[in-house]
């Protein structure tokens, strides 16, 4: 299926674009991370299209392969990345339906309960990923973008992305619609124990 074809089976006609830095972006497209938390709330809603960095940082690369949590979430998908330069920079990655913002003081306990119990938690109706709650900061004053119903790209489109939600112009716009796309949760996924 097409994204042309996705944003017009959830009805909508707009989508926006939302950047992320890598491996954040990855961990999105592959649905081990739901929740992106931010500084301030966010009214929009409806469907966004992820953009990964156009570099990782080298803290964050390290970080990505060398943290329990990120090396357990590459093991669910053997074959998607092994280091940080086999994460994809400079594309959209993912599209989704951003559906709920949240203060994150009513998710974090709700997601380490569930995390302690090796179960997927879910909020605002959607499944989270097994570790949600160490990819993101959860500090009081913060607020949780929700995303739900993610397919990835199946090869990713090159964009330059932005800060917050943006409109996606040509050529990138045309491309994107045209791309082909396939629900998160159909990619290469060992047993996760949820």
């Amino acid at each position: 299926m097409t994204v042309a074809e996705l944003l017009a089976r959830w009805d909508v006609e707009q989508i926006r674009g939302f950047s992320l830095l890598q491996p954040w972006a990855s961990l999105v497209a592959l649905g081990e991370k739901v929740i992106e938390t931010r500084s301030r709330p966010n009214g929009y809603r409806g469907a966004v299209v992820t953009a990964s960095s156009a570099r990782i940082n080298v803290d964050d690369g390290a970080l990505a392969f060398r943290d329990r949590d990120f090396a357990a979430a590459w093991r669910r998908h053997p074959g998607y990345a092994s280091r940080a330069r086999d994460l994809p920079l400079g594309v959209f990655v993912s599209v989704s339906r951003f559906v709920a913002c949240l203060p994150t003081v009513e998710v974090i306990d709700q997601l380490r309960a569930a995390e302690a119990r090796g179960l997927r938690p879910s909020v605002a109706g959607v499944s989270c990923g097994l570790a949600e709650s160490a990819f993101g900061n959860y500090a009081p004053g913060r607020w949780g973008y929700v995303f739900a119903e993610t397919h990835v790209l199946v090869k990713p489109v090159p964009c330059k992305g932005m800060l917050g939600f943006w409109t996606i112009g040509e050529p990138y716009r045309a491309a994107l619609l045209a791309a082909e796309v396939v629900p998160s949760s159909t990619i290469a996924r060992v047993s996760d124990g949820g």
